[in-house]
């Protein structure tokens, strides 16, 4: 009995972690969904301001950890994402200018 259920539950598991490729309408809502995400191309103001909102985002959780004299793991990436946006703002003005 065991063996039994152990048995439905890996197979239940299994198919689970299926990979099965998506209908036809799916692939076009997950196109329209992929697309959406990349309107700051399309529209490089908008990017901008996006990149502009999160270099001031992070740069306030820098500055909370400073001010928390918090330096763990979190504090180190909270730098690494305010560098990474803040060369993705600099590439954006310079691309538009």
């Amino acid at each position: 009995m065991v063996a039994g259920v152990l048995g439905q539950a890996g197979q239940q598991a299994a198919q689970l972690f299926t990979v099965r490729r998506p209908e036809r309408v799916e692939d076009r809502g997950l196109l329209l969904v992929g697309e959406a995400g990349r309107v700051g191309e399309w529209v490089p103001v908008l990017g901008a301001a996006a990149a502009a909102g999160l270099v001031v985002y992070f740069a306030c959780a820098v500055q909370t950890h400073l001010l928390a004299r918090d330096y763990g793991f979190q504090f180190g990436l909270a730098i690494f994402l305010l560098v990474m946006n803040a060369g993705v703002l600099t590439a954006l003005v310079s691309r538009t200018a």
